[in-house]
């Protein structure tokens, strides 16, 4: 092999390997849906994720006072969700509690209690979802005490999708607040 025909042969390796980082990069979703203020009490609320133009995934709660909270995930029959993860912070010493969802086999799923400046982090994390990746996810939540709250509760829903080499990814935001006498 020659001088040229080996710089030739680093080029469309360097070319290749480039384009398929280009194609396994996630890109980043736009969220659309109203982000502002409390969420409403008894009803579903949900955020749009967007690429360019196409509707590719909407995450949508239902929140009730008790502080019961369920959290559904459905995405574009094209893609499949590879990972979701769950930032719930509560004032003080909140207890989350995360109901085991049904259906199966949930592989890897990692669940996480942090404390920083007077809030509690329950992070849960639910990853290789495998076939379970390709219907709508929806996660169950009850939390504890609710009106002992002075400050909302947060909830951080990031999700992964993948529609064949393509992968994306997104995060919507979500704010509680269980003691205000409005809702």
């Amino acid at each position: 092999m020659t001088k040229k025909e080996l710089f030739l042969a680093i080029g469309i390796i360097a070319v290749v390997m480039i384009g398929m980082l280009y194609l396994t990069a996630p890109r980043e979703l736009t969220v659309k849906g109203d982000l502002s203020g409390p969420v409403e009490f008894g009803n579903w609320t949900t955020r749009l994720l967007y690429y360019k133009e196409a509707d590719l995934a909407h995450v949508s709660t239902l929140a009730e006072m008790n502080g019961h909270i369920l959290i559904s995930i459905s995405h574009s029959g094209d893609t499949v969700v590879t990972y979701i993860k769950v930032t719930i912070k509560s004032p003080g010493d909140g207890t989350v509690y995360f109901l085991f969802p049904e259906g199966g086999p949930w592989k890897n799923i990692r669940i996480e209690k942090q404390f920083e400046d007077y809030l509690t982090i329950n992070v849960v994390e639910l990853s290789d979802l495998g076939i379970l990746g390709k219907g709508t996810i929806t996660l169950e939540y009850s939390i504890a005490p609710i009106c002992d709250f002075t400050h909302p509760v947060e909830v951080s829903v990031e999700i992964h999708l993948r529609n064949g080499l393509q992968r994306y990814s997104g995060k919507v935001h979500f704010v509680y607040d269980f003691c205000s006498r409005t809702n």
